[in-house]
């Protein structure tokens, strides 16, 4: 090489070095100071998941950039240096090219990872500029509603021929502020067509959907034309007209701000819908790779000669083209901030460059052996991504069931009416022994409210769907409303509707009393963190808010369980009375009851694990007393044994003399 290469190679090192400082000095380096911004957004408790969740993703992939990919790239820049400086200009090593080869690949693979960083916070930003302007528009309407009330006040009953010099005046800065207002949402309606239209295509996004829903509604509305309305009005001195205006105005700049807010607490959503294409990306890969070690072991009892060795570079090249998208997968995986996954992905694509090696060498059986690592790599890539999709969705069920807390706690009270007015209608029946005309009318449309209410939590139980304890939960009290409906339609209101009003109620309680104890624990533990600072080694005096959120759910169980059973002696009961033939109705019921039975034992051994292994994790506290007794969290379920998978223990409870599900007739 000549030198000039040789000096352009060294300065290429020198940069790639500073590049690597920048990212990754521990004091300053951008995965440094990401860190610090964390740190503070959670020091100063300003409340925001979203952001934290980006930052913390952004930082991970930094700290992966510094800690893993760029060390690679100086590696390989520094022997193809010091190559180069031992090579001749005519005979350059062949190992120079390899390792230059290599550099340029893990230097695409960095540029694809911060060029991807990049565009997440320019986007990111642009986002929460557009949210916060809209929010500054929405807080102008208002001041402006408010001046307009103000100035009516004393134009009241006036033409505006007759009014002062002043007040004329007023009048006019007022209209001008409104009509300026509809030029600045107009402005604002540009600005969100120009954000949608850079958003990326081809990718699930909760934030384009709400940009998209945010333009699509003002054009509804016809804000800016409303505006440009209020703003005549003002001038015409009409201003009761203009109030009215406005207000409907500001209703829709608040229903808009809340729709374009909406995208920054999606952000959950939008990584499980990654999460869910990797997952199917995984799985195909795993395909693929089994399919291309078939064909190997096809190849390795074909006859020698020119077709087995045109079948092995087919192999070779197809087992080339898996390693690549392989590659992308471990480092989509690892900006998700799925670490786990990705690393067994980085491992399966290690492998398979193994076994292309293996291939391109004859060596069939060593390439063989590497396949199967490949592929069990790419089992365990499809088993973390499944892992960390479930937890992402617990998050975004959790997130979402704490926006609906208001909406879960109203529904007690509308619930509580339906059963009060149960009690109330069926006492006035007990008195006069029928059902008058106003009664019958009260008990239709109380039916009819009931059923509204099972519409309702039927809606939030599919809201709720990735926190399949909490959805289940709703569920079952939706059914107890169809029910109740059914017997209210039926002129029933006694002790067997009342009692399906009631469970019904009581589910969403302790759905309120599960989200409380995770808030008062999250509150605590902010409370220990901040002691903790000033007395180093403080005991945290309770577990972690996972393990907390664990139990609640625990508990839930154990009333759905307890249901299950009573509905269980009911229909065995019902089963050995006399003259009682099995009806469709009854096989049902049955149905139904196996199928809770089964998803409550599946859950059941999920959550106890899950409290388990967070125990064992969580050694600060384990010492502690416990903030719920043991007898609490570890209450056997009525009729239920939520046992491990394989116990088989001489240990483990011996079977209940209740009725079982299975005791039950299937229909002749």
């Amino acid at each position: 090489m000549r030198n000039e290469d040789v000096d352009a190679l060294k300065r290429t090192e020198l940069l790639q070095r500073e590049v690597a400082s920048q990212l990754g000095n521990p004091a300053v380096g951008l995965a440094r100071r990401t860190r610090d911004i964390l740190e503070e957004l959670r020091n100063n408790q300003l409340s925001d998941p979203a952001a934290e969740r980006r930052l913390e993703s952004i930082a991970a992939e930094l700290e992966r950039l510094s800690r893993d990919a760029l060390p690679q790239v100086e590696s390989s820049l520094t022997q193809a240096r010091k190559l180069a400086e031992q090579s001749t200009r005519d005979q350059p090593p062949e190992e120079l090219g390899r390792e230059l080869g290599e550099a340029v690949q893990e230097q695409s693979a960095v540029l694809e990872s911060l060029d991807d960083l990049q565009q997440q916070l320019a986007q990111w930003r642009s986002e929460r500029d557009l949210t916060q302007e809209l929010g500054n528009l929405t807080r102008s309407q208002r001041e402006i509603n408010r001046d307009t009330a103000e100035l009516q006040q004393s134009t009241l009953s006036q033409s505006k021929e007759s009014l002062a010099p002043q007040e004329q005046a007023d009048l006019a800065r007022l209209a001008q502020r409104q009509k300026d207002q509809a030029e600045q949402w107009q402005l604002l309606e540009r600005k969100l067509e120009e954000q949608l239209r850079s958003a990326p295509e081809g990718e699930p996004s909760p934030a384009t959907d709400a940009l998209r829903e945010t333009i699509d509604q003002s054009r509804r509305q016809e804000v800016a034309g409303q505006m440009r309305d209020a703003s005549a009005e003002i001038q015409e001195n009409r201003l009761g007209q203009a109030s009215r205006t406005q207000q409907d105005v500001l209703k829709k700049l608040e229903q808009l701000a809340g729709t374009l807010e909406q995208k920054r607490d999606e952000d959950e959503a939008t990584l499980v819908k990654r999460l869910d294409q990797a997952q199917a990306t995984a799985h195909d890969l795993g395909e693929r790779q089994e399919s291309l070690q078939e064909q190997l072991q096809a190849a390795q009892t074909a006859p020698a000669g020119q077709d087995r060795e045109e079948k092995l570079e087919r192999l070779r090249q197809q087992q080339q083209q898996l390693r690549e998208e392989t590659a992308r997968l471990a480092r989509l995986l690892k900006r998700s901030g799925s670490q786990r996954a990705g690393d067994a992905a980085e491992r399966a694509g290690a492998r398979m460059n193994e076994a292309e090696e293996q291939l391109q060498e004859n060596d069939l059986d060593d390439a063989e052996r590497e396949m199967q690592e490949a592929l069990d790599d790419l089992e365990q890539t499809e088993q973390e991504v499944a892992e960390e999709r479930r937890e992402a969705a617990e998050r975004l069920a959790e997130e979402l069931l704490e926006k609906m807390a208001d909406e879960l706690k109203a529904m007690i009270g509308r619930q509580q009416a339906a059963l009060d007015e149960s009690r109330r209608l069926d006492g006035l029946r007990q008195v006069s022994g029928k059902w008058s005309r106003a009664q019958s009318l009260s008990l239709r449309q109380l039916a009819e409210n009931q059923r509204n209410l099972q519409q309702e939590t039927t809606a939030i139980s599919e809201k709720l769907a990735p926190a399949k304890v909490y959805s289940l939960a709703l569920r079952g009290a939706a059914r107890a409303m169809q029910k109740a409906a059914e017997l209210l339609g039926n002129k029933e209101a006694g002790e067997p509707t009342q009692k399906l009003q009631e469970s019904a109620r009581q589910r969403f309680v302790d759905l309120v009393e599960a989200l409380a104890a995770k808030n008062q624990q999250q509150n605590q533990t902010g409370q220990n963190e901040q002691e903790n600072d000033q007395n180093e080694g403080a005991a945290s005096g309770g577990p972690p808010g996972d393990t907390v959120t664990a139990i609640a759910q625990l508990k839930i169980l154990l009333t759905l369980q307890r249901e299950v059973l009573e509905r269980t002696i009911e229909l065995d009961t019902l089963k050995t009375r006399a003259g009682h033939i099995w009806s469709p109705a009854d096989q049902a019921e049955l149905d139904q009851l196996r199928s809770e039975q089964d998803q409550l034992g599946d859950l059941a051994r999920e959550l106890s694990e899950a409290v388990a292994e967070q125990e064992e994790d969580e050694d600060d506290w384990a010492e502690a007393e416990p903030a719920v007794e043991p007898e609490e969290t570890t209450e056997e379920l009525p009729g239920f044994q939520p046992t491990r998978r394989g116990d088989t223990s001489e240990d483990a409870d011996p079977p209940r003399a209740e009725p079982r599900i299975e005791d039950l007739p299937d229909p002749e």
